[in-house]
């Protein structure tokens, strides 16, 4: 059993949460926010930690309207041996194609309403890891955690969406967790919210990123990334008891991220 591997993957699936309550609009503050945002650039995916950069993350998962999630993450726990000890895996870093280098795993909301209302981003995870080749192979117990969540944009932080300063443990499936919220009057344009950070990060956030080693201290390469080094991001985990019955496979889950409008 001490020899066996298990490969970790989660699979991320999207779903847009709209409000139902009628939105308020701050009419007094609405040319401001037209002035200071202007029109809808949509420019894609941007570089997380520099806004003047259009990056290629890979596959993009997004959703279309003024108000939406530009692109949401998928995460990788690559390879784990089996131990009767509780097991920490750590999310592979996001890598860029031909881009900027690894940064942390983020997702990217624009808001280009004319209404300053204010948007909640959350996180649900539908099922347990499992493998759906085998009966009853699930990681029962196991969590997911992200912690060290920041927010940036080129409109600056006077405009940022609040994010989390505890660590969000998703402890109960199919329970919603918030992530981040802009109340009225904030989070207007395109925003960066990341878990975790690279070390020549634009806010002096606390480096999480390290290389990913692995048989033989190796470093490992993603060859669907130019062969770049992989990187292990510490601040996105995933936590499986000792107690947790294992078999050697393939498991993965499925998130649904939500973009909500305020009432």
């Amino acid at each position: 059993m001490n020899n066996s591997l298990t490969s970790i993957k989660l699979v991320v699936a999207i779903f847009v949460g709209v409000m139902l309550n009628p939105i308020v609009s701050y009419g007094v503050e609405s040319g401001a926010s037209l002035t200071l945002v202007g029109g809808d650039p949509n420019k894609g995916v941007l570089d997380p930690e520099d806004h003047t950069k259009i990056v290629d993350p890979g596959e993009i998962i997004s959703t279309k309207g003024p108000l939406r999630l530009d692109y949401v993450p998928s995460f990788d726990f690559g390879k784990t041996r089996v131990s009767r000890k509780t097991m920490a895996a750590k999310a592979d870093a996001q890598l860029l194609h031909q881009g900027s280098g690894p940064r942390a795993n983020f997702i990217q909301v624009s808001d280009y309403r004319n209404t300053q209302a204010g948007w909640s981003l959350l996180v649900r995870q539908e099922h347990q890891f499992r493998d759906d080749t085998k009966a009853n192979a699930s990681l029962k117990g196991a969590t997911l955690s992200f912690d060290k969540a920041w927010s940036y944009s080129s409109l600056g932080q006077a405009y940022a969406p609040s994010v989390s300063k505890e660590t969000i443990v998703m402890n109960n499936i199919g329970d919603t967790y918030p992530l981040a919220e802009a109340e009225p009057g904030k989070g207007m344009g395109t925003w960066s919210i990341s878990f975790g950070a690279s070390e020549t990060n634009p806010l002096k956030q606390a480096n999480t990123l390290s290389v990913k080693r692995g048989k033989d201290n190796k470093i490992e390469t993603n060859p669907s990334f130019e062969n770049q080094k992989i990187y292990e991001n510490d601040a996105i985990q995933l936590t499986i008891p000792a107690s947790t019955a294992i078999q050697a496979g393939n498991y993965s889950t499925v998130l649904t991220w939500i973009i909500a409008e305020l009432p």
